[in-house]
């Protein structure tokens, strides 16, 4: 995992696409537009391979893209704790893949066909989340978190670990909470608002994919811990 500071912080960006010009319209656009570092790749294994080896800010995937299973794709993603958000780039026919609601798989989504600054309009939302800032919000542990650029900093390590918005949303809101327990329920409906095609499962989960990050030992959770009625959030 590459190490950056508020100051040195340059947009990256992986597009898995199997479309070759689309990846070429895109890659282009989005460098001149935004000024971010682009990578291409067609498949699954090959973005595997490049996660490995260095980290994103966002991951652009299509949809269209052959044998992929989006959902445990994304999530293998987000457990490697080095993309910021992922967009998916969805097909709007009535066979897509995608199953399950779109925001408990990825952090955005724009239809085909979409219009190009419809999408640099999407990409540069999620990037003006990472304002250069040098006061932490609060901290948690053994972590600095700034909450304009959705990250925790390990403050011995200086290393970088990166939130989704929802798990942003969900640690901002346990830490106005004032340590007090903050029920599923509550949480659903402070950070999802009133959706029917989100559960508190939804909730578990990035519970789960927060503690994967925040704690040494996320069997054993010392900072967002399980508290009888809900979760709650200690040291912050």
């Amino acid at each position: 995992m590459r190490t950056e500071t508020a100051n040195d912080w340059v947009p990256s960006i992986l597009l898995i696409s199997q479309d070759l010009d689309l990846s070429e319209i895109l890659s282009e656009q989005i460098e001149r537009q935004l000024g971010a570092e682009v990578s291409t790749v067609l498949s699954e294994d090959a973005a595997q391979e490049r996660i490995r080896h260095a980290a994103f800010d966002i991951i652009l995937i299509d949809e269209a893209i052959e044998e992929i299973g989006i959902r445990d794709f994304c999530d293998s993603l987000y457990r490697s704790n080095q993309v910021h958000s992922i967009i998916l780039l969805a097909s709007a026919a009535p066979d897509s893949r995608i199953t399950v609601p779109l925001e408990s798989v990825v952090d955005g989504h724009i239809r085909k066909p979409f219009k190009l600054a419809s999408l640099i309009v999407l990409i540069k939302s999620r990037l003006n989340r990472f304002s250069v800032t040098h006061t932490p919000t609060f901290q948690i542990g053994r972590f600095d978190y700034f909450a304009s650029r959705w990250v925790l900093v390990e403050r011995s390590t200086n290393q970088i670990i990166r939130l989704t918005e929802k798990e942003a949303e969900i640690l901002q809101y346990l830490a106005n909470s004032s340590s007090a327990v903050v029920s599923r329920d509550e949480l659903l409906i402070e950070v999802w608002g009133y959706n029917s095609g989100v559960t508190t499962h939804t909730v578990e989960t990035h519970i789960y994919r927060l503690r994967q990050k925040l704690e040494l030992d996320p069997t054993n959770a010392q900072c967002l811990v399980t508290a009888p009625g809900g979760y709650q959030l200690i040291n912050s």
